[in-house]
């Protein structure tokens, strides 16, 4: 079972001219710019995150060095000692400015 095949037969000859279809093209340019859209969402959450530690690492320094204040140099901030849970709460917050501290 030996077949041979002549040179003409078995030469490659690729085509004079290479044309993708615009679908092909326009697909593959979506799924670029879906990767795209991905990356940037996951760069915003990412950016999110950090930020949320560094507060919350900035409320922690904050609330330390709150603790670390007497009575007196606390009131003179119109703060009291049990104010120091709620220094971060935004109805708290609202509160004190309204009460002209």
């Amino acid at each position: 079972m030996n077949m041979s095949f002549t040179n003409s037969e078995i030469r490659f000859a690729p085509p004079q001219e290479l044309r993708f279809s615009t679908s092909v093209l326009s697909g593959h340019q979506a799924a670029a710019e879906a990767r795209l859209a991905i990356g940037q969402a996951l760069a915003r959450r990412l950016a999110d995150a950090i930020a949320n530690v560094v507060a919350f690492l900035g409320r922690g320094t904050v609330t330390a060095e709150l603790r670390r204040m007497s009575d007196r140099e606390l009131s003179d901030i119109g703060l009291a000692r049990n104010d120091l849970g709620r220094v971060f709460n935004a109805d708290f917050a609202r509160e004190h400015a309204r009460r002209g501290f």
